[in-house]
């Protein structure tokens, strides 16, 4: 005899989703809860190659104050103590160019690096993202599939585990409140 009641499915009846986000909705709030939803900017590697053609500035002053003691001794006149103070003020500024810069720049390619480490990152919590999904399925397939018993918790249990690191990764919510 079939079985009755809510988990009875008639033979060849179309496989249900989950109840829960679609993988859209949770990839896009993976990406936004990652705050990897936008690649670093293209920008960057531009501004690393401008950059090269502005100059190193270096700007300094110095102050000096110079304070002696003078002993007039002329001859016919009395002896005279004179103080002689005196200050100066020098200002200096050098711009310096690395031609090398233009054709090279280090910048450059660690901006390059950077955008193509996010890419990997991104690339990978989308694959883990749709693995998990795909996993939380299989497995509420075969809560949907098992007796009751023993074998029917576990299978809820895995499907629970898939649920937590979804609502980890998403911020969604991927079950009912327990």
């Amino acid at each position: 005899m079939p079985p009755r009641g809510p988990q009875a499915k008639p033979p060849g009846a179309p496989l249900l989703p989950p109840p829960g986000p679609t993988l859209r909705e949770a990839i896009a709030a993976a990406l936004r809860v990652a705050q990897a939803d936008r690649a670093p900017d293209a920008s960057w590697a531009r501004r690393a190659r401008r950059s090269a053609a502005l100059p190193t500035l270096v700007a300094s002053y110095d102050a000096r104050t110079d304070r002696g003691w003078r002993h007039d001794a002329e001859p016919g006149t009395a002896d005279a103590l004179v103080q002689d103070a005196g200050s100066s003020g020098v200002a200096r500024a050098r711009a310096t160019w690395e031609l090398d810069r233009l054709v090279f720049n280090l910048d450059e390619i660690r901006a390059h690096r950077a955008a193509a480490d996010h890419r990997d990152w991104r690339n990978r919590l989308l694959f883990q993202v749709t693995q998990l999904y795909f996993a939380r399925w299989r497995a509420h397939l075969d809560v949907e599939a098992a007796t009751p018993g023993p074998d029917r918790i576990l299978r809820r249990l895995e499907r629970l585990e898939f649920e937590a690191q979804l609502e980890v990764l998403t911020g969604l919510r991927w079950s009912p409140r327990r």
